[in-house]
Parts: structure tokens; C-alpha cells; sequence
């Protein structure tokens, strides 16, 4: 017999938002970070998932490990590239920055790139 408690996705979306909110990740970060949990839980891939909520970013961020809040300086900018300097990251938002970062703007042709550095 399975006993395992199902949740509903708004519900546990509104509750991760919430909880990463309340240790201090901004609101829009909180919301990526709430998705790529539950998306790793819908494609079955539940070491990705949710149950690393609490031991892995809510103990990070509270012993230092994980800042909260992303910091990236951009160091230099051109149409199609970009090199930052991440002060501090935050694991899921970082990449968008980067994907945000190295698309071609339109009415430019090719694709781009965005380079950290420590």
C-alpha cells in the first residue's frame, strides 16, 4: 500500500515561494527556485526535486553556504556577449541570468555567450 501524501502543484508552488521568501530570497528569485523544484518532481526526477527544499538550500542558506540573494556585476557588454562577475549567486537564478544574457537581441544575427568570472 502506498501512504505517500499528495500534494497539489499550486499549493506546493505558493508554499516553497513563500518559504524561500521567508529566508530572505526575493520574490521573483523565489518563485524560479519553487519551479525548478517541482519541475524535477513532474519529469520524475525526484533526487532533483523537493526533498532537497529543506536540507539542501533552507540549511544552506542558513548556516552561509547558499546566499539568498544573487549579486551579478556585469563587467563588460556587447550585443552578444557578456562577461559578469557573480558576487554572490544564487544556484537557480544564475543560470537564467546567463541564458538572459546570451541571446541575440533582434536585428542581430548569431548567437551570444555570457562568461563568469571568480
Amino acid at each position: 500500500m502506498d501512504n505517500r501524501l499528495c500534494v497539489d502543484w499550486d499549493y506546493m508552488r505558493s508554499f516553497l515561494t513563500d518559504a524561500f521568501t521567508a529566508y530572505g530570497v526575493p520574490k521573483e528569485d523565489a518563485v524560479i527556485c519553487a519551479d525548478v523544484l517541482l519541475e524535477s518532481d513532474r519529469r520524475g526526477i525526484e533526487s532533483h526535486g523537493c526533498n532537497r527544499f529543506k536540507p539542501i538550500y533552507i540549511d544552506r542558506i542558513k548556516n552561509g553556504t547558499l546566499l539568498p540573494v544573487t549579486n551579478i556585476e556585469t563587467v563588460r557588454e556587447t550585443p552578444n556577449n557578456a562577461d559578469a562577475h557573480p558576487t554572490s549567486c544564487n544556484m537557480f537564478t544564475t543560470p537564467l541570468f546567463r541564458k538572459q544574457k546570451s541571446a541575440s537581441p533582434p536585428g542581430t544575427s548569431g548567437g551570444g555567450a555570457a562568461v563568469f568570472y571568480q
